[in-house]
This record gives C-alpha cells, structure tokens and sequence, in this order.
C-alpha cells in the first residue's frame, strides 16, 4: 500500500512539474535596425569623402562638387549628422579651395551645435590660405579657449592636442611673417603663450643638422670638363652642394692634406 502510494506521489510529481522552455531570441527592434543602417550609409559616405579629397589634392575640380552632391544626399536621408560633424569637416577638407563653401559648411555644423576641434581646425586652416589672417586668428582663438579653462578638483589641464598645435604654429608664424597685428592675432598668441606657460604644449624639437660630406674632384677630372657630369651624380643620389671651391694645392699642402687623409 506504501509502495503503491509512493510511486502515484512520484507519478504525479513528475507529471506536475513545469517545462522549461529554451528562451525566446528577442526579436530585434526596429529603431536599433534603423540607427544601425543610417551610421553603415554615413560610414560609406565618409570613406566616399577621402576618395574625393585625394582628388581634390591632385587639382581635380570636380571633388568640391560631387562632396556637395555627396553630402545633400545625407540631408535628404536625414542621415548628415548621425556621427557628429563628420561628413561636414570631410567636405569641408574637399573644399578647402573654395572659402566661401568651407564658411557655409562650418555654419551649417555650427547651427546644428555639432562642430567640434576638426571643425575649427580644417576652418582655421582653409582662413589662412585664403590669407584671412585675421579669420584664422579667430578660429584658432575659438580652439585654443577651452584649453584653458581650469578643470574641476584639481585635475591636470589637458594637453594641446599634435593637430591642433600644428595649427596654431602655422596660423601665429604666418601672421607674424605677414607682420598682421590684429586684435584677433595678439588675442590667439597670448592664449597660446599662456597655454606654453602652464606647460600645456612644449616647443618642437629643432630638425636635425643635416650631415655634411667633402667631394674632391682631381685635376684631370676638371681638365677633362667631367666636373658638371660629377654634380649631377651627385644630385641623383640626394646630396646637394652646399659650398663649392677651386684652389690649386702647392706640394706642402698637399701632401698634408693626403696625410690627414690616410690617418683617418
């Protein structure tokens, strides 16, 4: 009777324990697939914007157009501003010889509250080889701001990022060579010294003095009218001829000189 009871106890017990169900895969939302095809389509566009910059540099007239092309499609798709001011600093850069297009690109990013240090880097850049000195000034005073203001708690200011300096140092030698003193100029070059003072950006190692080489050409090879062949030869392999000088040796020095020579 036990038995019997206990195995009905063991019957219904397996018969009234829950299923368990492998879980459902969620389906994906729709505005997770949406966001994701927007970013792919500017992703492309960007990486259509460096093809069109290569072409810009090679003098091809025809970058600047088809970046605007480029970049009304993004519009009509919403899509312009889906990663920042990107797709306009891109175009902006494609532009860059044409000033008045860089200004209305900058003020479109600028409206919309997305430029950002590329931004004002590419205009500050585009200013100055239109020769708005005064203009770059500005834009590189709009950069370096931020900069210096204090951070919270202590923390340590934020260096001057390797762009940006290359910036500045083009815009404040350029209007320093100019001899440009505008409001605009003093205003950029006291925020860069002061950035300089709080140790902020370190001045640029000077390049390397280049190594200096002695070419002797003998006497038969200038008799033989050789020497410009000579020059040429070395021209092809890099070197350039500083400091050139015909002398005509006397015994003595001579034989000093093929000493010297020998013992080194």
């Amino acid at each position: 009777m036990l038995a019997s009871s206990a195995r009905r106890l063991l019957t219904l017990a397996s018969c009234c324990s829950p299923r368990i169900h492998p879980p459902l895969a969620s389906a994906p939302r729709p505005e997770a697939d949406s966001t994701a095809s927007e970013r792919r389509r500017v992703v492309a566009a960007l990486k259509r914007f460096d093809q069109l910059e290569a072409m810009s540099s090679r003098g091809d007239p025809e970058g600047c157009s088809c970046a605007l092309e480029e970049l009304r499609r993004l519009r009509e798709d919403g899509t312009a501003f889906a990663l920042g001011p990107n797709a306009h600093n891109r175009a902006m850069r494609v532009c860059a010889s044409s000033p008045g297009t860089v200004e209305t690109l900058f003020a479109e990013a600028a409206a919309a509250g997305v430029q950002d240090d590329a931004s004002l880097q590419v205009l500050a850049t585009c200013r100055l080889e239109a020769e708005d000195f005064a203009g770059a000034a500005a834009a590189l005073s709009e950069l370096l701001g931020p900069l210096l203001v204090q951070p919270a708690h202590g923390a340590a200011r934020r260096r001057v990022p390797a762009r940006t300096a290359k910036v500045a140092l083009s815009v404040l030698g350029a209007c320093r060579d100019a001899s440009v003193c505008g409001d605009e100029c003093r205003g950029a070059a006291r925020q860069w010294a002061a950035l300089g003072e709080g140790g902020q950006w370190a001045p640029p190692a000077p390049p390397p003095s280049p190594e200096r080489t002695l070419a002797l050409l003998k006497p038969d090879c200038v008799a033989s009218g050789a020497a410009g062949e000579v020059e040429a030869l070395i021209a092809e392999h890099g070197f350039e001829v500083v400091r050139r000088r015909r002398w005509r040796m006397g015994e003595g020095e001579a034989a000093a000189f093929l000493q010297a020579s020998c013992s080194s």
